[in-house]
């Protein structure tokens, strides 16, 4: 379908694209406002009209759908189930294909077809909410490198059962991205001021690649009772954190106060902003955080921020002791 537009109207739209020989390609505009799903292909269907406008959600129900130009998804929320595979065609860091927020249990990848090792980018972008996507996220073929970014105030979550293997950059621009399934293998990650990356559970995430959190960017990890949390831990590459003080945002925060060791393991101890550990804080309000560093580990301990009535009692306390002791004096 090479023009014109395809317009599904307000009800939900299907597209079964069942080619036995080579890929299929929508160029014409899709429209619509009862999201697509594509129902399933023997090989691939290319989305490559510049002017979709369809709203609602894309659904990869089945087989492989190719974003072939930067505005292909427009901006809708997709859902790959598991026998779905989203690849990405654009090689433009600058103006990559870019959905909302991803979820399912399917295959991201990049570009699928020939054999190169060009960069291919997707850019996921839930303005608002939280996604959680529990699938494989991987380079594509024959050397293929995948980036992502992660834009929009809203939280994309890589699920516990998620994997990532992809070996092109990672880039946390804006909102909170959740690493909390296997992502050992992959490449460069940066967090920029403002932005969040974390993990969630009392579970440790490994990461192999060059780590720099910006100045302004933020940690988020989980706390329990009896000392359990969530643990970032260098295997390999450059990790560089906040030069002038690393924040620290914390779950499940109600229920922890004490010493919590091995939040961030694995250092040198010659990381960039690891010196200025003092001044590390965090942002939960009602609880206090003291940083340290012990033979690679980066520890807490937290406690509670006296309640008002806490606050007065001392103050009482020591006007009164003052009073005595002038007394005393005199």
């Amino acid at each position: 379908i090479s023009n014109g537009t395809l317009d599904f109207g307000s009800g939900p739209g299907f597209i079964g694209a069942y080619n036995a020989a080579s890929q299929g390609t929508i160029s014409a505009s899709l429209a619509g406002s009862g999201g697509i799903t594509v129902m399933g292909n023997s090989q691939s269907l290319k989305l490559s009209s510049t002017t979709n406008s369809f709203t609602n959600g894309l659904y990869v129900n089945n087989g492989r759908v190719s974003l072939d130009v930067a505005a292909a998804a427009n901006n809708n929320d997709v859902t790959v189930s598991s026998f779905g595979e989203l690849t990405s065609s654009v090689e433009g860091s600058t103006a990559p294909a870019v959905i909302g927020g991803l979820s399912g249990t399917g295959a991201v990848k990049a570009n699928f077809q020939g054999n190169n090792t060009k960069n291919y980018y997707l850019r996921i972008s839930p303005a608002s909410g939280s996604y959680t996507f529990d699938g494989t996220i991987a380079n594509g073929a024959a050397g293929a490198l995948l980036h992502i970014s992660k834009n929009g105030s809203g939280t994309q979550v890589f699920g516990t059962n998620s994997t990532g293997t992809y070996t092109g950059t990672t880039t946390v621009n804006a909102g909170t991205l959740l690493l909390n399934g296997t992502f050992s293998g992959t490449g460069a990650i940066t967090v920029k001021n403002t932005a969040t990356l974390g993990r969630t559970g009392s579970t440790a995430i490994s990461l192999g690649g060059d780590l720099t959190f910006d100045d302004g960017a933020k940690i988020t990890l989980s706390l329990g009772a009896s000392g359990a949390h969530s643990t970032l831990t260098r295997t390999g590459g450059t990790w560089a954190f906040d030069a002038t003080s690393q924040a620290f945002t914390f779950d499940n925060i109600a229920a922890a106060v004490g010493n919590y060791t091995g939040l961030i393991t694995g250092l040198a101890g010659t990381e960039t902003g690891l010196s200025d550990i003092a001044n590390w804080s965090i942002t939960n309000s009602d609880w206090v955080g003291t940083f340290s560093y012990n033979s690679g580990s980066v520890d807490l301990n937290l406690t509670t921020v006296p309640e008002p009535a806490t606050w007065g009692l001392l103050a009482f306390s020591l006007t009164t002791t003052l009073v005595l002791r002038r007394r005393r004096n005199s």
